[in-house]
């Protein structure tokens, strides 16, 4: 999960570390301004998209 103003810098943290196709979840910046009913539906929203990214995630095989 990240927010808004950081996709960029996490995209290229990712690469660098060997992960360029990294799931992201991307959040509102100024969730702190949002008020409790809009941030619900932005946590909602976040938690099905987290939820979606995880099943459909690559199964690996167990290390030998």
């Amino acid at each position: 999960m990240v927010t808004e103003r950081f996709v960029n810098l996490a995209q290229h943290v990712a690469k660098g570390q060997g992960m360029p196709s990294l799931p992201m979840v991307v959040l509102p910046a100024n969730v702190d301004f949002l008020s409790p009913e809009e941030l619900r539906k932005v946590a909602d929203k976040a938690f099905t998209e987290v939820a979606g990214k995880l099943a459909s995630a690559p199964q690996r095989k167990p290390a030998v």
